[in-house]
């Protein structure tokens, strides 16, 4: 078909397809992706996981699953079908951590993927998206809540590694910051282009606030929408800070079918709401561009760009 979102996925797949949307997954609970150089790269550990009970770090380098030696030429989809498996099972990992080869063994489970979390920092409000999967609305609304009240007047918001999610838990999360009747994005079909609206009030004047959107290029889809509608509403006091998004500018739809198969397709592209624009294929370019450095994490536990977040320095 020409489109890399439109895929069929057979009844097991399925079910961890499902299971991912309600932010459950059965693994060992790392975030991957290419590097640089080939490498599959471990660029998060999520808390509590089993890969973090095994001593699995962010910048470690997976070099074998099991006895497959790891290979991205053909993409990563096969090295996470094999990370991921059945819940209680064994999986042996081979990491290349600094210059030591290590393998460790580790039981898989049930992932639990935070959806929103959150931090107090010194000077900010870090509020972390894991995924916009079903729920995250009312999570989030409970996060800036909590924010509000704390008087703090800079809100980190880290979108980083988000995969994005459901569209209906985009336009209510949008909605939290969007005034009634102004548009939240728009879906542009092959013969009409829809306007979503804000049917709610927003939660505050956002304008008094100082708004950093962290993204890398991991975040995608839904967490590209709410990252480039804020920009368009409040170009005075948000900045985007980090790397160049994923750029996937489409939505899908799924058509479930009696044998518990799958099929997700391309049905729209969206665009911003102020604007129209569209990020398909182009991504969302940060106002300030930070790379992670990875080394400095490993060795200080230091984060390069959320240090930029919290010191960055807004025009009057």
């Amino acid at each position: 078909l020409g489109d890399q979102h439109t895929k069929f996925f057979r009844p097991d797949a399925s079910t961890d397809f499902k299971n991912s949307l309600d932010g459950n997954i059965v693994g060992i609970g790392v975030i991957i992706d290419v590097d640089a150089q080939g490498a599959l790269l471990i660029t998060d550990v999520i808390r509590h996981s089993p890969a973090e009970k095994a001593g699995l770090l962010a910048g470690d380098k997976i070099t074998k699953v099991d006895t497959t030696p790891v290979t991205t030429e053909d993409g990563i989809a096969d090295d996470i079908a094999r990370l991921r498996g059945k819940v209680l099972t064994q999986v042996e990992v081979t990491v290349l951590s600094g210059k030591i080869t290590k393998t460790v063994a580790i039981v898989r489970e049930i992932i639990h993927v935070p959806l929103v979390e959150t931090e107090v920092l010194k000077n900010a409000y870090k509020i972390i998206f894991g995924e916009v999967a079903f729920g995250t609305d009312a999570l989030m609304k409970n996060a800036l809540e909590s924010f509000l009240k704390t008087g703090k007047r800079r809100l980190i918001l880290d979108l980083r590694d988000n995969p994005g999610g459901s569209m209906a838990e985009t336009r209510n999360i949008l909605n939290f910051f969007i005034d009634t009747g102004n548009p939240l994005v728009i879906l542009k079909y092959p013969q009409l282009e829809v306007t979503n609206y804000a049917s709610d009030p927003a939660m505050t004047d956002w304008s008094q606030y100082e708004i950093v959107i962290l993204i890398n290029g991991d975040s995608a889809s839904a967490s590209e929408i709410i990252t480039a509608s804020l920009r368009e509403y409040f170009p005075r006091n948000v900045v985007i800070i980090g790397e160049t998004s994923y750029w996937k500018g489409t939505v899908q739809e799924l058509v479930s079918f009696d044998d518990k198969s799958l099929l997700k397709y391309t049905i729209a592209e969206w665009l911003t709401p102020r604007n129209k624009v569209s990020i398909d294929k182009v991504g969302i370019v940060p106002d300030k561009r930070i790379v992670f450095d990875r080394q400095y994490w490993r060795t200080k536990r230091i984060d390069t760009q959320l240090l930029g977040a919290e010191t960055y320095e807004f025009k009057n």
